[in-house]
C-alpha cells in the first residue's frame, strides 16, 4: 500500500485533479487496476508506475521522479526489482540503488542474487571507485542470464569509455547489439540501448569527429520513452554536433540539455552550463555574453584572447597550464593570445594524443591558414 498511499498524496497536493479516464489513457491500463492499486495496493508493472510518474510531472509542472524513486524501495515482483535496478543506475541514483541492492540481497531467488552482483558493479562505477578494482569486478564476474550477460558487455563499455580504449569499444558494441536483440523485455531493451548509443555515439562525435552519425544515435536515445536517465546526456552532445555548424542549433540542444537538469535539480551540472559551455560556445562563434565572477576562468581568457586584453589572457592561461598541466583548450586559447602557430600546433598535438579529433578542429582550422604549418597539422589531424 505504500506505493499507492504516495500515488494519492501526491495526487492531492495538485492543483488540479487528474481524471481517472487521464490516467488510463495516459498510462496504457485499465480503469479497474487504477481502483485495485488504490484500493488494495496491488503492484503494478515498472513500466505503468514508470508513466504515472511523468504523468505526475507533467501535471504537476515539476520533476516527480521522487514517486518512482521510493516506489523501486517498495517493489516486490522480481521483474519490476530488475527494472527498478536499471532505472536507479541509469539516473544515477546511487544512495537509493545501494538502498535497494542492500533489500535484495536478502532475498533467496537466485535470479535477483545475480541482478544485485551485476548492479553491485555499476555502483562501483557510479560512485567512482578506482579503475582497476572496478574492472577486476567487471572480469570476476560470471553472468547466468541473458540479460545480465548482455550488462557486463555494457559494463566493459563504460570502463573502456573512461580509458578512452575508441578500439575496445566499437568492437564490444558490435556484439553488445547482438546480444541486445536477444533481450524481450521492453524496458531493458530500450534502456540498455540508450546506454550503449550514448557511448558510441560520444566515440563517433569527439573521437572520430563524425557528428552526423553522432547525432544518428543521440536523436535515436531521445525518441525512446524510456531514456529518462540518458536524455539529458544526448541533449548536450545533439547540442554539441553543431558546434561549428550552426550557433542557434547548438545553443538549443544545449539549453535542452539544461531544462533536463533544472528538471533534476542536477545544480553542479547546471553551472556548468552557464559559467563553461555556454561562454565556450559563445567564443567558438564570437557572440556576446555576460562575463562575471563565475565564469570559467579559461573561458575569461578565450573572449580576451580574441576581443580584450592579451596580456590577461596569457596571465590566466599562463597559471592555468602550471597548475593543470595544460588542455588542449587551453593551449588554444594561449595560441590565439600570443599570435603563435607554432602553441596552436601544440594544442592540436594535446587534443590528438587524447582522442579528441572533434575539440581538435579547433587548432587545426586556424592551422589551416599557417602556410608554414598547414601540410604537417593535416598529416597529423588525418592520421
Amino acid at each position: 500500500m505504500l506505493i499507492a498511499n504516495r500515488f494519492e498524496s501526491i495526487l492531492d497536493s495538485l492543483n488540479s485533479k487528474i481524471p481517472n479516464v487521464v490516467i488510463s489513457e495516459k498510462v496504457g491500463i485499465s480503469a479497474g487496476t487504477i481502483t485495485r492499486f488504490l484500493r488494495n495496493g496491488t503492484e503494478m508493472n515498472f513500466i505503468s508506475l514508470y508513466r504515472i510518474s511523468e504523468l505526475l510531472s507533467e501535471y504537476a509542472n515539476e520533476d516527480c521522479s521522487h514517486f518512482l524513486n521510493e516506489s523501486c524501495m517498495n517493489l516486490e515482483r522480481p521483474g519490476n526489482c530488475k527494472k527498478a535496478l536499471e532505472y536507479l543506475a541509469v539516473n544515477g541514483r546511487s544512495p537509493e540503488l545501494g538502498r535497494l541492492l542492500d533489500k535484495l540481497k536478502k532475498t533467496t531467488n537466485r535470479e535477483i542474487l545475480d541482478w544485485t552482483e551485476a548492479y553491485s558493479i555499476n555502483l562501483m562505477y557510479l560512485t567512482d571507485v578506482p579503475e582497476d578494482e572496478f574492472l577486476q569486478a567487471v572480469r570476476e564476474y560470471k553472468p547466468k542470464h541473458r540479460e545480465t550477460r548482455l550488462f557486463k558487455l555494457v559494463l566493459e563499455i563504460y570502463y573502456h569509455f573512461r580509458r578512452k580504449n575508441y578500439t575496445d569499444i566499437f568492437e564490444l558494441t558490435k556484439v553488445a547489439k547482438r546480444e541486445l536483440e536477444k533481450v524481450e523485455d521492453e524496458f531493458l531493451h530500450d534502456s540498455y540501448e540508450c546506454r550503449i548509443n550514448l557511448l558510441l555515439g560520444c566515440a563517433y562525435l569527439y573521437h572520430l569527429n563524425k557528428p552526423n552519425e553522432a547525432r544518428t544515435l543521440f536523436h535515436k536515445i531521445i525518441n525512446t520513452e524510456y531514456s529518462t536517465g540518458v536524455k539529458a546526456g544526448a541533449y548536450y552532445h545533439i547540442g554539441m554536433t553543431f558546434l561549428y555548424k550552426d550557433f542557434n542549433l547548438c545553443m538549443h540542444f544545449i539549453h535542452k540539455h539544461r531544462e533536463e537538469m533544472l528538471r533534476f535539480n542536477r545544480i553542479e551540472q547546471i553551472n556548468k552550463v552557464d559559467f563553461q559551455d555556454f561562454p565556450f560556445i559563445a567564443n567558438v562563434w564570437d557572440k556576446p555574453f555576460t562575463i562575471n565572477k563565475k565564469t570559467d576562468l579559461a573561458e575569461v581568457a578565450h573572449y580576451e584572447a580574441k576581443h580584450g586584453n592579451r596580456e590577461l589572457a596569457k596571465n590566466i592561461l599562463v597559471n592555468l597550464i602550471q597548475e593543470k598541466g595544460g588542455s588542449g583548450f587551453q593551449y588554444y586559447y594561449l595560441a590565439l593570445a600570443e599570435n603563435d602557430d607554432n602553441l596552436m600546433l601544440k594544442s592540436l598535438t594535446v587534443f590528438l594524443k587524447g582522442g579528441s579529433r572533434f575539440f581538435a578542429r579547433l587548432a587545426y582550422e586556424h592551422l589551416q591558414k599557417s602556410p608554414l604549418l598547414k601540410d604537417a597539422s593535416k598529416i597529423l589531424f588525418e592520421m
